[in-house]
């Protein structure tokens, strides 16, 4: 909730175009750093997900119990297409 106060203050005040003013753009090297980041975060994300145990064959509860594990450390929709469940039936 402080998150959007932030953002709802200076609509009130008519400050919106102020906000994020006083950060310093990136440098070349800083915006490289960053994807580079996501990226080798996305490539762990993708080799974790294929240690997922052999539960294809199994009913659509286990599988949602393995979803209900992983997603402690993981987001579910890459989780769900790999157990063969839909994101919007978890």
């Amino acid at each position: 909730m402080k998150t959007v106060a932030n953002w709802v203050r200076p609509v009130k005040t008519g400050k919106l175009e102020r906000v994020g003013q006083h950060q310093k753009p990136l440098t070349e090297i800083e915006a490289e750093f960053g994807r580079v980041k996501r990226e080798l975060a996305e490539v762990k994300m993708e080799r974790d997900l294929q240690k997922i145990p052999d539960v294809l064959c199994e009913g659509v509860a286990v599988k949602y119990g393995v979803i209900e594990q992983m997603r402690q450390d993981y987001p579910v929709p890459p989780i769900c297409p790999l157990l063969g469940v839909s994101v919007s039936g978890y």
